[in-house]
C-alpha cells in the first residue's frame, strides 16, 4: 500500500517542486517603479495582468540607454507570467533580459540574468530539455574569479536544479548544499534568506522522489522520505513571510506527510492551511490545492478504512482546481487521478478511455511515469479480456522496464563517480576556505591598521582644527582690543586738543571781558555817558562772541567724540537760511551790511537731509563771511533748485579778505595757533557736519575780490 502512495507521489511532486523555482523571481526585485512596489506576492492573476501591461508601457517608453535597469525591468515582466502559466511569453521577455544584460557589459548581471532564464526552462522541463542542456552547457564554462558571492551562489543553485532535472541525485545534493553554504558566507538579505529555503525544498524533493524513480526499495525511499520531510521543515525557517513560498511549503508538506499513522489528518490540515492562505492573500494556488486534493484522494483510498465518498470528494475537489489551469501536463493529472481510481474499484470499462487519453503528453513523462500509465492501461485490457491489447502495452512496458533497468545501473555507476567527484570539489573547496580564512585574515590585519591610521590622522586633523580655532579666537580677541587702544588714543587726542581749544579760545574773550569789566569799576565815577555806554556795547558784543565760542566749541566737540547721529528728513531750506540771518543779526546790524537774500520768503525748496547739521554749516560759514566782510557791504545767498523744487547747492559770497580752497585745506590740515583756534575750529565743525550729510563745502574767488562758499549736497 506504501508503495501505491509513493508511485503517485513520485508523479504528482514533480510539477509542484518546479514551481517554487520561480518563487522570489517576482518578490525580491528592485523597485524602479511605482509599479514594481505595487508587484508583490500577494498580487493576484489579475492584478499581475494589470502590473503586467504598466510595465510594459514603462519598458517602451524608456529612451534612456541604462541596459542593466532596463534588463531588470524586463525580468520582472517575464516573471509575471509565471504564475499564471504562459511559459512561452515568461521565456521570451527573459531572453530579451539577457539580451539587455549583455550590453550593459556587467558580468554579475548577465550571470543572473542567464539563471533566472535557466529557472523558467526548469520550470517547464519536460518541455525545455534541449534548451536546459544548452543553457548548462553556457553556464558551465562561466569564470566565477570575478563573481559577487551571491551570482556565485546562484550558479551553484541552478547547477542542482540541472542535476535534479537530469536525475543526478548525489551532485544536485551537492551543488544545493554549496549554494547554501555560499548563501551563508555573506551578510543574508531577504532574497537570499528566500533561495536557501528554495534549496531545503528542492532537497527535499530529492530525497523524497528521486529514489523511487530510480526503482530502489520501498523502505530505503521511505528512510530518505522522512529525510527529506525534515529537510522541508527546514525550510520553513528561511522563507519567512514569502507568501508564494509559504504555499509551496504547505503543498510539499501535504505532499509528503504520510508517515503518521493520522497522515490523512495532517495532509487535511496542510492542505486547510494553504486554502486559508490562498483565501487571505488572493493569490492563485490552484495548482499546489489540485496536488494536495489528489494525493488526499490516494491516501484515502489506500488507507484501512476507505470511504469512496471522501476519496471521489478529493478527486471532485482536485479537479475543480485543475479545470482553469493551462499547463496541459498537470490538466493530464487531474484524468490520471480519476482513471486510476476507477481501476482500482475494478471499473476497468471506464478507467480505459479516461487513462489512454492522457497518452498524448507520454513523451513529456519519464520512464517510470510512462510505465505506470502503460501498466495501468494494460490491467484495464486485462479487466476486459482483450488480450491483444494486453500483449501491445505489456511490450511497451516491458520495453521501458528494460530501460529503467540500464538506466538503473548506469544511475548506480553515475552515483559512485558523484560521490568520488564530490569528494574532490570538497577537498578543492577546503582548500579554498583555507586560503579564504588566511586572505581574510590579512584583509582584517589590514584593514584594522587602516583604521588605527585613520584614526590618527582624524585625531591630528582634530586637534589641528581646535588650535587653528584657539589661535582664531585670540586674533579676534587681539584686533578687539587693537581697535579699544585706537579708540582710547584717539579719546585721549580729542580730549588734549579740547583742552588747548578751552584754554586759548575761551581764556582770551572771557579776560578781555574781565579788563573791562575791571576798568569800568575803577574809572566807573569818572566816566561819561558815551564811554559807559561803549564800554556796555564792548562787553555785550564780549559776551556775544564768548557764546558763540563756547556753541562752535561745544559742536565741535561732539562732532570729535562721534555723539551726533544723522537724523533725515524732509527740510525746508528757505526757514534754514532765515534762522541763520536772525541768529547772526546783532553782527550784521554793528558792521551796517546787508543781506541779499535771493531766495524767495514764499519759494518752497527742500531737501532731504539732518537739520540742525545744516543749520550749523550755514550759520559757521555765514559767520566766517561776515568777519571778513568789510563794514557797509553786501553779503548774497542763492540756491540752485531742480524741477522739482530739490536744493542742488547754496552760495553765499562776500567782498573783503579772500579765502580759497586752499586755505580752506590748510586750516583742516595744518596745525593751529591760537590766532586761528577761533576760525579754525568753526571751518573744522563745517568739514565734518558736510561729510556727515554727504555734501562737500567749496571756496573760490570770483572778481579778484569776492569769495563765494559752495555746499553742494550730493545725490
Amino acid at each position: 500500500m506504501k508503495r501505491k502512495i509513493l508511485q503517485y507521489i513520485a508523479l504528482t511532486a514533480v510539477i509542484a517542486f518546479y514551481m517554487f523555482s520561480c518563487t522570489t523571481s517576482i518578490n525580491n526585485k528592485p523597485a524602479y517603479t511605482t509599479t514594481l512596489l505595487a508587484l508583490d506576492t500577494k498580487a493576484t492573476l489579475k492584478q499581475e495582468e494589470k502590473y503586467r501591461y504598466e510595465l510594459l508601457a514603462t519598458a517602451s517608453s524608456m529612451t534612456d540607454r541604462n541596459y542593466a535597469i532596463h534588463s531588470e525591468l524586463y525580468r520582472v515582466i517575464s516573471n509575471t507570467y509565471v504564475y499564471s502559466f504562459h511559459f512561452d511569453s515568461s521565456i521570451y521577455y527573459a531572453k530579451i533580459a539577457c539580451t539587455l544584460a549583455n550590453k550593459a557589459n556587467d558580468k554579475n548581471l548577465k550571470v543572473s540574468q542567464l539563471q533566472n532564464l535557466f529557472r523558467l526552462y526548469f520550470l517547464g522541463s519536460r518541455l525545455y530539455r534541449k534548451e536546459i542542456d544548452s543553457l548548462y552547457n553556457i553556464m558551465s564554462v562561466v569564470d566565477t574569479n570575478n563573481l559577487s558571492p551571491r551570482t556565485q551562489a546562484l550558479l551553484m543553485y541552478s547547477t542542482g536544479m540541472y542535476y535534479i532535472n537530469s536525475e543526478r541525485k548525489q551532485m544536485a545534493l551537492f551543488y544545493l548544499r554549496s549554494a547554501i553554504k555560499q548563501y551563508s558566507m555573506g551578510t543574508c538579505t531577504n532574497e537570499d534568506s528566500a533561495n536557501i529555503g528554495n534549496c531545503y525544498m528542492l532537497m527535499g524533493y530529492v530525497y523524497s522522489t528521486m529514489n523511487y524513480l530510480y526503482g530502489t526499495n520501498t523502505k530505503a525511499t521511505e528512510t530518505e522520505v522522512k529525510e527529506g520531510l525534515t529537510l522541508i521543515k527546514e525550510s520553513r525557517n528561511w522563507i519567512k513571510n514569502n507568501v508564494c513560498a509559504l504555499g509551496l511549503y504547505y503543498s510539499g508538506m501535504a505532499l509528503y506527510s504520510y508517515s503518521s499513522p493520522n497522515r490523512e489528518d495532517i495532509k487535511r490540515c496542510y492542505k486547510d492551511s494553504l486554502e486559508n492562505l490562498a483565501s487571505t492573500s488572493g493569490y492563485n494556488f490552484n495548482l499546489y490545492l489540485m496536488f494536495a486534493y489528489n494525493n488526499l484522494a490516494n491516501v484515502n483510498f489506500f488507507s484501512p478504512g476507505k470511504n469512496p465518498s471522501r476519496y471521489w470528494g478529493y478527486q471532485k475537489e482536485g479537479a475543480k482546481y485543475g479545470k482553469d489551469l493551462s499547463d496541459p501536463i498537470a490538466g493530464y493529472q487531474v484524468k490520471w487521478l480519476e482513471g486510476s481510481l476507477y481501476l482500482r474499484e475494478g471499473k476497468f470499462t471506464k478507467a480505459l478511455p479516461i487513462l489512454k487519453s492522457v497518452l498524448p503528453v507520454r513523451s513529456f513523462l519519464n520512464l517510470k511515469e510512462q510505465q505506470f500509465l502503460l501498466q495501468g492501461i494494460r490491467k484495464c485490457y486485462e479487466g476486459i479480456r482483450n488480450f491483444d491489447s494486453i500483449l501491445v502495452y505489456n511490450k511497451q512496458a516491458l520495453d521501458i522496464s528494460d530501460s529503467l533497468i540500464y538506466l538503473n545501473m548506469r544511475d548506480i555507476a553515475s552515483d559512485a563517480e558523484d560521490k568520488y567527484q564530490n569528494r574532490i570539489k570538497q577537498d578543492e573547496i577546503n582548500t579554498q576556505n583555507i586560503l579564504l580564512k588566511y586572505n581574510q585574515q590579512q584583509r582584517t590585519w589590514l584593514f584594522s591598521g587602516i583604521v588605527i591610521l585613520l584614526s590618527l590622522v582624524g585625531l591630528l586633523i582634530f586637534f589641528y582644527h581646535n588650535i587653528r580655532k584657539t589661535a582664531r579666537q585670540l586674533d579676534k580677541q587681539n584686533e578687539e582690543l587693537n581697535k579699544l587702544n585706537q579708540q582710547l588714543e584717539e579719546a585721549n587726542h580729542t580730549k588734549s586738543k579740547l583742552f588747548a581749544i578751552v584754554s586759548h579760545d575761551l581764556r582770551s574773550p572771557i579776560s578781555q571781558l574781565y579788563h573791562v569789566l575791571k576798568l569800568q569799576e575803577a574809572k566807573g565815577a569818572t566816566l561819561t555817558l558815551q564811554k559807559r555806554l561803549e564800554y556796555d556795547r564792548q562787553i555785550q558784543l564780549g559776551a556775544a562772541n564768548l557764546l558763540e565760542s563756547m556753541e562752535a566749541l561745544l559742536t565741535w566737540s561732539k562732532t570729535q567724540m562721534q555723539s551726533f547721529t544723522t537724523v533725515r528728513s524732509l527740510v525746508d531750506v528757505t526757514t534754514v537760511i532765515t534762522q541763520c540771518i536772525n541768529l547772526m543779526k546783532p553782527l550784521i546790524v554793528e558792521k551796517n551790511l546787508q543781506i541779499d537774500n535771493q531766495i524767495a520768503s514764499d519759494q518752497l525748496i527742500t531737501i532731504e537731509t539732518d537739520a540742525n547739521f545744516l543749520l550749523a554749516i550755514l550759520r559757521n560759514v555765514l559767520h566766517n563771511a561776515i568777519k571778513a566782510s568789510p563794514e557797509n557791504e553786501f553779503i548774497s545767498i542763492s540756491c540752485n533748485v531742480s524741477a522739482n523744487s530739490i536744493v542742488n547747492y547754496i552760495q553765499i559770497k562776500n567782498r573783503g579778505k579772500l579765502f580759497t580752497q586752499k586755505d580752506y585745506q590748510n586750516i583742516l590740515t595744518v596745525t593751529q595757533t591760537s590766532q586761528q583756534l577761533w576760525q579754525g575750529l568753526g571751518l573744522q565743525v563745517v568739514d565734518e557736519l558736510s561729510r556727515k550729510i554727504n555734501a562737500t563745502v567749496f571756496f573760490e574767488t570770483i572778481d579778484k575780490d569776492v569769495t563765494c562758499c559752495t555746499i553742494i549736497f550730493n545725490e
